[in-house]
């Protein structure tokens, strides 16, 4: 097995694996509360990563590498929680896997514009091309044919968390380089999971009954996509070699979570397990429009992006 074809069948699971999350999302909503969802899902997710991290990495950093590994996840972890919780309360709010899904996706372009805004990193043309599209996209998506635009708070709630998960690559991209990348994924999930628990603890006291009724979401977002997605990822991105490449077969992540809903819909389920996944002719487009822009922008134009070998939701 050659090494493009291993990167490429990684990183289209990990896509595959994000994507249909969008699908236990909305199910796991209708269980329990946004910050029980992801403190069992993240703190799960971290103890995936353990037997990875002791596998993978299984040597003696010194005190400089471990501290900075230790600051990286804290920062990581703290800036997941609060993409992953408007991510989720979005995602209940929408109840829509692929409108939800293609939203957060939007991320993809907002990373390089912030890179721009905030930091002065040249960008090239077709990520400005890639914003309007983003634009338009989103407008379609949105828009109901005897209503007009239906921008409601879900959606707008989805597009904040899409605002920190841009924030989120740009925090890696600081703090990753000389760190041990398993044990900061491990670390940032144990962050986020743990913030999520306290918050959980603020907004309503978790229930275990709950978490047993959400029992199969929790176990798809812990188990497959935070702990084999990310695993995968990381291992497709070195294979892959190429970032724009890897990046556009992450962004794929979008078209599973509209297609997940579908197939899943098919299945021999219970009602109580059915998700909405219809979209008018707009949403189709608008679905489209943005997955054009997601790829565009993760094309290498006159200046390369230093940001696109991190492309990816960590999840």
């Amino acid at each position: 097995m050659n090494k493009r074809f291993a990167s490429s069948a990684l990183l289209l699971t990990t896509a595959c694996f994000w994507g249909i999350s969008f699908v236990a999302q909305v199910i796991g909503a209708r269980y329990m509360d946004t910050s029980t969802f992801n403190a069992a899902r993240f703190l799960l997710g971290a103890l995936v990563l353990i037997p990875v991290c002791l596998l993978f990495e299984r040597d003696h950093p010194d005190r400089k590498k471990i501290v900075k590994t230790i600051l990286a996840a804290v920062c990581g972890g703290s800036v997941l929680f609060l993409a992953s919780f408007l991510q989720q309360y979005g995602t209940g709010m929408t109840a829509n896997p692929g409108k939800s899904g293609f939203i957060t996706g939007i991320y993809t372009v907002l990373t390089p514009v912030f890179y721009f805004l905030f930091f002065r990193r040249k960008t090239g043309m077709q990520i400005w091309i890639g914003a309007v599209l983003a634009v338009i996209g989103l407008y379609l998506l949105c828009f109901d044919g005897t209503a007009g635009f239906a921008f409601g708070t879900g959606e707008l709630i989805l597009l904040a968390g899409a605002v920190f998960w841009a924030w989120h690559i740009i925090v890696i991209d600081r703090f990753v380089d000389g760190v041990s990348p398993f044990k900061f994924a491990c670390g940032q999930f144990l962050v986020c999971g743990v913030l999520n628990l306290i918050a959980a603890f603020f907004t309503g006291a978790p229930s275990w009954q709950a978490v047993y009724q959400g029992r199969w979401p929790i176990l798809f977002c812990g188990i497959l996509s935070t702990g084999i997605g990310f695993t995968a990822q990381v291992i497709g991105q070195k294979l892959a070699g190429d970032p724009a490449r890897s990046a556009i077969l992450l962004a794929t992540e979008a078209l599973f979570s509209a297609l997940g809903g579908f197939v899943w819909n098919l299945l021999p389920i219970p009602a109580g397990y059915r998700v909405d996944a219809t979209m008018n002719a707009y949403g189709v487009a608008g679905c489209a429009v943005i997955f054009a822009a997601i790829v565009l922008s993760q094309l290498p134009g006159k200046v390369g992006h230093p940001e696109q070998a991190r492309v990816g939701r960590n999840e």
